[in-house]
């Protein structure tokens, strides 16, 4: 790989990942909403091109890039998306325009030159599909991200493919680490204790798996390297566990003195099988050689020690 285009640069993933292309060698256009606030964090490098194009309006992307870009983009990492959490993951118009923004994008891939196509998947495509085999009335309003994810899966897959082009999709599993101001669990737990506060959690029995920023983001440069079209990867730390178990020793390395209130909420989420964690990660390393480099406690007391500071 020496070309790539990443959408969704100024992201959380995409900063990380932007940088792990640039310091491997890898020329890198980065596709922005031209009202970026992250704009300025992107890194000056020689191997960056900037291209401001919105999301909305990649069906004249090609137009945006620098000539050169044409025929000479190896890997595509597609990883806009417009409300992931929050009131905008309840909206179907903003997910529906998620999937139509990313097929815009498919269909200029062999204009591009792109010989393998990646994008983010997420674990709640996995839990949705549990929820939804359930024989029950459904009123998940989350619903709308989930289901939007599952049909830009299954339609980029079908149009990269009939290209002949590599198509990737693997999970994060939950990604965290220095950079992250989401409100996220891991955030959340770790901004709570840094501010002397007890938070509350459900009783933490699911199965849950946590994996720090610069090992996602070298995760997905090496499938760019070396992963096989299609294989079910997931991006994790190797190591499922039950949720309480992360939990705790976040807690012990950041504020031991402060108690945390395990059962003060009720879960009503989806439990994943540990063995749907364990099977894919041990395939991502089998086909990639990626092992996760930071572990769980290192990558708590960094995003600690960026909190205190942030």
């Amino acid at each position: 790989m020496n070309t790539a285009l990443v959408t969704g640069a100024t992201g959380f993933i995409g900063q990380w990942l932007t940088r792990e292309l640039l310091e491997n060698g890898i020329k890198v256009y980065a596709v922005v909403r031209p009202d970026s606030e992250n704009m300025g964090k992107l890194p000056e490098h020689k191997g960056l091109t900037v291209v401001p194009c919105d999301l909305q309006d990649y069906g004249n992307l090609p137009d945006k890039l620098p000539e050169e870009a044409l025929g000479s983009i190896d890997v595509c990492y597609h990883l806009a998306w417009e409300g992931v959490s929050g009131p905008k993951s309840t909206d179907y118009r903003i997910q529906l325009k998620n999937v139509e923004a990313l097929m815009e994008l498919t269909a200029h891939l062999t204009l591009l030159g792109v010989k393998k196509f990646i994008a983010p998947g997420s674990m709640h495509e996995i839990e949705s599909q549990i929820e939804m085999e359930k024989h029950e009335p459904c009123v998940n309003m989350g619903m709308m991200y989930k289901g939007a994810k599952h049909a830009a899966h299954y339609m980029s897959k079908a149009d990269v493919c009939r290209q002949g082009i590599d198509f990737l999709w693997p999970v994060v599993t939950n990604a965290y680490g220095v950079g992250e101001r989401s409100r996220r669990l891991i955030n959340s737990a770790v901004r709570s204790l840094l501010k002397g506060e007890s938070p509350a959690f459900t009783k933490g029995d699911q199965y849950y798996d946590f994996v720090y920023i610069s090992d996602v983001a070298r995760a997905f440069r090496l499938i760019g390297e070396h992963g096989v079209s299609c294989r079910p990867y997931v991006i994790g730390s190797g190591h499922a566990r039950p949720l309480k178990e992360f939990l705790t020793t976040a807690g012990q390395l950041v504020a031991p003195e402060i108690p945390l209130r395990f059962g003060a909420h009720i879960f009503q989420g989806v439990y994943v099988p540990k063995e749907y964690y364990d099977e894919n990660e041990a395939l991502l390393g089998q086909d990639t050689g990626f092992y996760p480099e930071v572990s769980f406690e290192e990558g708590i007391r960094r995003l600690a020690k960026w909190m205190k500071v942030e």
